[in-house]
């Protein structure tokens, strides 16, 4: 009997034991959430603009019918001023590359003008308003750039706008074959985002 008694005993002390330990570990618990997260990719949104006397006009997307020159001749060298503006929502630099996207010349004499014809590119890339101190891009015919030239136009920032110029030059030593010519052509100004 007493043995039970003994064992009764040990039995009440192991609980009692096993139930202080327990309560002796409990701990606070508390969390904190967050909802409604959102991610919204940006954009790369290159806009061009004429130019108003070295301030620009409206940026779009084209400017339609942009430079328009007539009575043309052997020596003739023009520029035609323009801006560019990065318009992206996200913060980023776009790295700028241009190319004739297409032209039309459909009769000899036409084709002669688009052999012919020299076009060239700079950017203000010190931002200082002024092309004095930039250098041109190669000069290439209109028929040269259209089948498999590109060349780059620097970089702009984000909210910035950038003053340019297209040089366009007829060779003085271009023959009677261009005579009576005409050419129509895109220029494709395309902005990828800088790594």
């Amino acid at each position: 009997m007493i043995n039970r008694k003994i064992a009764m005993s040990a039995m009440s002390i192991l609980t009692a034991l096993s139930l202080t330990g327990a309560t002796a570990f409990a701990a606070f618990t508390s969390q904190a959430t967050s909802t409604g997260n959102t991610f919204s990719s940006g954009n790369a949104n290159l806009q061009i603009a004429i130019d108003n006397t070295g301030v620009a006009g409206t940026f779009a997307a084209t400017l339609t019918d942009a430079f328009n020159v007539t009575g043309v001749t052997p020596g003739y060298d023009a520029v035609h001023r323009f801006w560019l503006k990065n318009a992206s929502l996200s913060a980023i630099s776009l790295d700028m590359i241009t190319d004739i996207s297409g032209y039309v010349a459909p009769d000899p004499e036409d084709v002669a003008l688009a052999d012919n014809l020299l076009v060239s590119w700079r950017c203000d890339l010190n931002n200082n308003n002024s092309l004095g101190d930039e250098t041109y891009t190669s000069e290439f015919s209109v028929k040269t750039w259209f089948d498999g030239g590109n060349t780059p136009l620097g970089s702009i920032a984000q909210g910035d706008e950038m003053y340019c110029e297209m040089r366009t030059r007829l060779l003085s030593s271009a023959d009677s074959s261009v005579a009576n010519g005409s050419v129509d052509f895109d220029v494709k100004y395309d902005a990828t985002q800088t790594p």
